[in-house]
């Protein structure tokens, strides 16, 4: 082979090599794509479902949608079927304690605030009532003028301090109602678990019972086996006869016929 033969031939090899590594590049280049337009489909149907799925939930009542998502709560505790119901008793009673802790820690705070409003307001008021006096003590007036700025000013302490307990009394009334709400909401969900937690315990003294007995039936076939396995090594100990060779042995033999070599 001439060279110029030879440098044709390593050419061709280099495109061919080219070509197969570019073919093999653009391949798996498509396959990446097409496992991005797959994976981006597939998010973009999860979140159209997820979409759909708040769509509906918005034409659902307030009310109706949180005793939905309660009622899961409560199913979700009972979901693995094969935990004790005392313990699920439990964690729906911690769960309700961290609810109400919640509530009075809220109530707390906002009773807190309340009181430092008050307290702010009251001083405020106050002082400015003082420094009218004060000013109003520089001034030489009449008796009637004297008589009535101080009517005035007991008229206003009274009006505002009126003003303050009946704001009190709004504020613990609402607090009161809050917590009755609470109250009567719990009691719903407690017979509600109370009726779930029933028919688990049911089931789930049902299965207990039904594995206890297999448990048992299983212990006393293996305690029948063992006891079996007992006495053929007793009886193989004892040197006892086999009962199929005792039976060979009480066949009757039959007149005439001689066992064994006859001739001489």
């Amino acid at each position: 082979m001439g060279r110029n033969s030879l440098v044709l031939a390593v050419l061709a090899l280099v495109l061919i090599s080219g070509c197969n590594v570019t073919t093999k590049r653009g391949d798996e280049e498509k396959k990446k794509a097409e496992e991005t337009k797959s994976q981006l489909a597939e998010e973009v149907s999860l979140k159209a479902d997820r979409s759909e799925l708040d769509e509906v939930r918005k034409d659902i009542p307030e009310e109706i949608k949180r005793s939905n998502d309660e009622l899961a709560l409560i199913r979700s505790l009972m979901a693995e079927g094969d935990e004790d119901p005392s313990k699920i008793r439990d964690r729906f009673s911690k769960m309700v304690r961290d609810r109400r802790e919640k509530l009075d820690k809220t109530l707390r705070k906002r009773r807190e605030e309340l009181n430092k409003t008050e307290r702010r307001s009251r001083e405020d008021f106050l002082a400015k009532l003082k420094k009218e006096r004060d000013d109003f003590s520089k001034k030489k007036v009449s008796r009637e003028e004297r008589t009535r700025f101080f009517g005035d000013q007991d008229q206003r302490r009274s009006e505002y301090f009126a003003d303050e307990r009946d704001k009190r009394r709004e504020f613990e009334s609402s607090v009161t109602e809050e917590r009755r709400n609470f109250e009567d909401y719990i009691r719903e969900r407690q017979a509600k678990f109370n009726d779930e937690i029933r028919e688990y315990t049911t089931k789930y003294n049902e299965r207990k019972k039904g594995e206890s007995l297999k448990k048992k039936a299983e212990e006393k076939a293996a305690e029948i086996e063992k006891k079996k396995a007992k006495q053929a090594e007793a009886q193989k100990a004892a040197g006892t006869p086999d009962p199929l060779m005792e039976e060979f042995k009480q066949i009757p033999k039959t007149p005439g016929v001689q066992l064994g070599p006859t001739d001489q």
